[in-house]
């Protein structure tokens, strides 16, 4: 009673547990309780298996992974714990494989079906009978064998992985075990009777040795990744060691795998794969029965980099080697009856159907086909045989004789799998080494079809094509059809009718139940007509709009709001402008209603509706959406519906395109802008997923023609510019785009369209600077932001009219004194001046140097622009003040000859007019300027160009005061020869400023004494000086030469009269200092004789001391005048206007 009591309640838990779980949403409380049932029925209460398996394995249709691999955790244990539960779940893990939603359930599927498939065998081998129900779920999981198989093409790792694993699991089981292999309480082979027919033990082993061979093949694939290569490695090496007769094909793969490994691999998964080989070579060696292939094994460690420690450490005990030496060296009857060379197998008559016609040893039938594991035996035997031959050939003459020869083959650099590869070899010229170059050898000439071990194997008889050579392990297709694996599994029974099969469904499907067929309405109705049909809901839609008051009453509000929105999915446009109106009443009150209307539209239109299968097209919505926001723009009160508006756009499923051009028709209007702009900035905040659908109307916005929008709209422009970096490139293009137009002949047809002005059909259209302006606001206002578009606008400068440039010109100084000087773009613009754009450069340049000082790198940039390719003076008047003093003064003939406006700019710069006194620096003082000025070679520039240029220097009194002119005059005065314009100066100065008088006369004195009357140009300029300095100019007058003199009174008559008058004032005394020749020219007679008198002269002024003597001038006969030794007087020049 206890024990039922007990049952009882498993059994209570059970149900319960399994009825929450088909409750439950969360999986992993879903996977426990599967688990928890797992738990109480595997191993509390076995009997219930029966009874709950239907409805446990009915969870391997759940959607989450995890359930269905706990589904076949649960088959797993059931099939361990009754064998009879494997016809009944054998059909359910034939559909998990196939499972294409989860690897992960495909993977765990796998390793189930290599614990059932031996259970199963086991269960066979053990069964009294076969029954029909046991051959059908044998032969299904040979099925799946066969496809588990095929995983090792599988698009997963993982997957091929589990494929490896359940291939080795095959081999392991379909094969006897053997004395000295590693020991493993496993069912094999040895567990399985002769005389069970749908398993037969032959073929078994036949089947598990081609899966070993396709083990084989799949490790020397050469696109194999490296975690199925290192699992591949890992399961052929268990082999091995638990079944030792594989133990030389295992290391011939390692050997092939060692010289040739997968050029796919990194370098780090070359050294993973070479590290695990080498840990896999060091378990085989630590094997007995790996004494033959010692030699093989220690000499690959080598090249993998063991060391001899390492090797010796993995080598067996010595008692064992000798035991094994002693057991190879005994005759093979001396052997004892355990050994695997004596051990026969006893002989067990099968079936008529199966036995084999008996071919002599050695030899093949004529016309017989070789099995796969013969290929590879008879291939193995060639390798050994032709390795013999290699190794007593292989002389070190030789070596270097095929060493030579395969020189011309290689690559100029070593390759990178060579690279990642290569271990020096520490054994190298050894014995042993040698033989593992000939082992290697050999096994490329049988792979190629030659050899001594090729033709002894054809010698014999054996027919082994060029394909069996080459293919390690495959078999091939007898009459270009390819044959499946060998194997009794797949229920093919040769020479005798085939049986039937017991169809195997899988469980939790083969009883369901009849569920009642529900009621559908439309399967028993008839529709309406379409005018009762109109009239039907028309009188709904009224009955709904009337009952708002009762439904708020009543707690329905939002059943009713429900309702009106379902049945706006078949309004028609009349019933449609009913519910408009009726919303328009009370815009706050009823606004639920209108987004109740509008998701349950937009759900209409993407086909995921509660009510129906109504799937309609996105323009209704649209439709709705813009009918609502276009009533709410137009109403006189519409400061109630600003709310409304708002909430639309921002809670809105989605805001279509029409909707955002009514939007933007609605930021146009000077009236509304601000709310429309505000509700832009709100979108592009509240939606960033759709922003890119909303900066195309925002952007002719920020480029329209009323100033307030535009400002306002380029605010918006330029935060998306710096929040994103895929709107700031959008944002960008438009720019660019609209400034590329300034290129065009005639403004394009947008530009004016976007202004909304209109062109008299037959009129064209030209560029003003209105619409230039309009091209330039973006692009101007990100030109800070984003420097490298400056380059765009030098581009389209050389494309555009002169009235676009001047445009450019004016507007361009707020963004250039944004970027500064220090620009780099700008630096590189100068640098790179496209011809045609010399204009727009300079303006910059100007800009950038207005009230600052210019910049070394501007400087040099300029300078060299200048010299190589733009021979421009204009380009040097920005940068002025950053030359050097020669430089300037070469520039400054070329700098004059400018406009005059220009040449006056060109000195306030260097003399720092209107400059700030701080940071203002010139190369040239005024002095120097001056100076420079009256030293300009009149061949470069005419002179009454030299003149206007000193004229504006005088005109600067504050610069230019008395103390400045008179260092310029003194200056002058210094040099050889006189300049041209000296006297003009002199006399300039002494007009400006009268104190001056003193160094005039000091000035004209020293003149006298350098001849000046050799030099035409000055010498004009000192009669006039002298007359307008008399009587100053008096003492001068009498100190020059007789000739000189008489040439002062042929220019300028009443000095004669003027000086006689000055000389007869002398006393007598003063009269014996004159000269007699200069004393007769002045006043006509000679020294000593008395003037006619015909009046009294004025008496002369008392001179506190007599007068100096006069200093006689030099080469007072000199008659001619010499010319002056520049070559510049030569020149005919124009006479100064003095």
């Amino acid at each position: 009673m206890a024990a039922m009591e007990v049952g009882n309640d498993v059994q209570e838990q059970c149900v319960e547990l399994l009825n929450e779980a088909a409750l439950l949403t969360d999986d992993v409380k879903k996977v426990a309780n599967l688990k928890k049932v797992q738990e109480l029925i595997i191993h509390q209460d076995p009997a219930l298996l029966d009874n709950f398996l239907d409805e446990v394995v009915a969870f391997q249709s759940d959607t989450n992974a995890e359930v269905r691999r706990a589904v076949l955790g649960f088959i797993e244990e059931a099939c361990r714990k009754d064998h009879e539960m494997v016809p009944k779940v054998v059909a359910n893990l034939s559909l998990l494989l196939q499972d294409s939603f989860s690897v992960a359930v495909v993977k765990r599927t796998i390793q189930a079906i290599g614990n059932i498939y031996k259970i199963t065998l086991q269960w066979l081998s053990q069964a009294r009978s076969v029954t029909d129900l046991m051959d059908s779920a044998w032969s299904m999981l040979g099925q799946m064998k066969r496809q588990i198989i095929s995983y090792v093409d599988h698009d997963n790792d993982g997957v091929r992985t589990m494929a490896v694993k359940f291939m080795e699991m095959v081999v392991l089981l379909q094969t006897y075990s053997e004395p000295g292999s590693l020991k493993r309480q496993e069912f094999c082979l040895d567990g399985v009777p002769m005389t069970l027919k749908i398993a037969r033990p032959r073929k078994l082993e036949e089947e598990a040795r081609t899966v070993f061979a396709e083990m084989i093949k799949f490790h020397g694939s050469p696109h194999i990744s490296s975690v199925n290569l290192m699992a591949c490695m890992g399961s052929l090496t268990l082999i091995a060691r638990c079944r030792p007769s594989f133990i030389g094909q295992v290391i011939s793969a390692l050997e092939s795998l060692h010289a040739n490994l997968p050029p796919t691999l990194s370098k780090s998964q070359v050294n993973s794969v070479r590290k695990h080989m080498k840990m896999q070579l060091l378990n085989l060696l630590k094997h007995p029965a790996s004494y033959d292939s010692h030699r093989n094994i220690c000499t690959l460690l080598t090249d993998l980099g063991a060391s001899q420690s390492e090797v010796a450490r993995a080598m067996p005990p010595a008692e064992e080697l000798r035991k094994r030496q002693r057991r190879t060296e005994e005759p093979p009857g001396a052997a004892d009856d355990d050994t695997p060379g004596t051990k026969r197998q006893k002989f067990v008559p099968e079936d008529d159907d199966d036995d084999d016609e008996e071919v002599p040893a050695g030899r093949v039938a004529s016309g017989a086909r070789l099995a796969p594991v013969d290929k590879m035996k008879h291939k193995l035997n060639a390798i050994d045989i032709t390795e013999t031959w290699a190794a007593e050939r292989l002389t070190p003459q030789l070596a270097a004789d095929l060493v030579l020869v395969s020189m011309q083959h290689l690559p100029d650099a070593p390759p990178a799998l060579f690279s990642n590869t290569f271990t020096p070899i520490s054994a190298a010229g050894t014995r042993s080494q040698i033989q593992h170059v000939a082992r290697l050898l050999a096994a490329q000439l049988t792979k190629a079809g030659l050899g001594p071990g090729v033709e002894a194997t054809r010698n014999q008889g054996i027919q082994m094509t060029d394909h069996d050579w080459e293919m390690e392990d495959e078999e091939e297709a007898p009459a270009g059809s390819r044959r499946p694996i060998a194997t009794v599994l797949s229920g093919t029974v040769t020479g005798r009718e085939a049986k039937k099969k017991v169809a195997l469904l899988p469980s939790g499907q083969m009883h369901k139940k009849h569920m009642a067929k529900p009621l559908r309405l439309t399967e028993i109705t008839r529709p309406l007509p379409k005018d009762e049909l109109e009239k039907s809901m028309t009188a709904a839609l009224d009955r709904l709009l009337a009952a708002e008051k009762p439904a708020r009453v009543g707690g329905l509000f939002s059943v009713r709001a429900k309702l009106l929105a379902m049945m706006s999915a078949h309004f028609t446009p009349q019933l449609l402008d009913k519910m408009l109106v009726h919303i328009l009443e009370d815009m706050r009150g009823r606004a639920d209603l209108v987004f109740s209307w509008l998701y349950e539209e937009y759900c209409n239109s993407v086909g995921f509706s509660n009510f129906g299968q109504v799937m309609r097209s996105t323009a209704n919505y649209e439709q709705i959406f813009c009918m609502l926001i276009s009533a709410l723009m137009v109403r006189p009160d519409f400061k109630d519906g600003e709310i409304l508006l708002t909430r639309l756009f921002l809670e809105a499923p989605v805001v279509p395109a029409s909707a955002v051009d009514i939007l933007k028709g609605f930021s146009s209007d000077p009236a509304t802008y601000q709310l429309g702009l505000q509700l832009f900035g709100q979108l592009l905040s509240g939606r960033p997923g759709r922003q890119a659908s909303y900066v195309p109307a925002l952007l002719q916005l920020a480029t329209g023609a009323a100033q307030e929008i535009r400002d306002r709209a380029l605010e918006l422009v330029l935060q998306l510019h710096q929040s994103s970096a895929t709107l700031a490139t959008l944002v960008e293009q438009h720019a660019v785009e609209r400034l590329k137009w300034l290129g065009e002949e005639t403004p394009p047809a947008q530009l004016v369209t976007d202004q909304q002005s209109t062109v008299p059909e037959g009129v064209t259209r030209e560029w003003t600077d209105e619409l230039a302006k309009l091209c330039l606001h973006l692009y101007l206002a990100l030109l800070p932001r984003r420097e490298s578009l400056i380059h765009e606008l030098a581009h389209v400068y050389v494309l555009t009219t002169a009235d676009v440039k001047r445009t450019i010109l004016r507007v361009l100084e707020a963004p250039i004194r944004g970027m500064g000087m220090e620009s780099p773009e700008l630096l590189t613009l100068v640098e790179t001046c496209p011809k045609g754009a010399e204009t727009l450069i300079t303006r910059v340049i100007h800009i950038l140097t207005d009230k600052t000082p210019p910049s070394v790198e501007l400087v040099d940039r300029v300078r060299d622009l200048y010299q190589k390719r733009v021979s421009d003076v204009r380009f040097l008047i920005p940068v002025l003040n950053g030359l050097n003093k020669s430089e300037v003064i070469a520039a400054l003939p070329k700098l004059i000859r400018l406009n005059p406006v220009v040449v006056k700019e060109v000195f306030n710069r260097l003399l720092g007019i209107h400059a700030d006194t701080g940071n203002f620096s010139s190369p040239l003082t005024p002095v120097e300027l001056l100076v420079a000025l009256h030293n300009i070679d009149p061949a470069k520039c005419d002179m009454k160009t030299i003149i206007k240029a000193t004229s504006l220097c005088f005109a600067e009194k504050q610069v230019y005061t008395q103390e400045v002119l008179a260092v310029v005059l003194q200056q002058l005065m210094e040099q050889d020869p006189l300049p041209v314009l000296l006297m003009r100066t002199v006399i300039q100065s002494l007009a400006l400023y009268n104190r001056l008088i003193g160094l005039v006369m000091n000035i004209l004195t020293r003149l006298a004494s350098r001849q000046v009357w050799t030099e035409k140009k000055v010498w004009e300029g000192f009669i006039k000086c002298c007359q307008r300095t008399k009587p100053s100019s008096y003492q001068v007058l009498l100190q020059l030469p007789v000739d000189p003199l008489r040439e002062v009174f042929d220019t300028a008559p009443e000095l004669r009269a003027q000086l006689r008058d000055y000389v007869n004032g002398f006393t007598a005394s003063q009269r014996e200092h004159l000269p007699a020749d200069v004393f007769e020219l002045i006043t006509g007679r000679k020294p000593g004789e008395e003037p006619q008198r015909v009046s009294p002269p004025p008496a002369p002024e008392p001179a506190a001391e007599p007068p100096p003597r006069l200093p006689r001038a030099r080469n007072r006969k000199r008659s001619k005048r010499h010319p002056p030794s520049s070559g510049a007087a030569d020149a005919p020049m124009k006479a100064i206007d003095y």
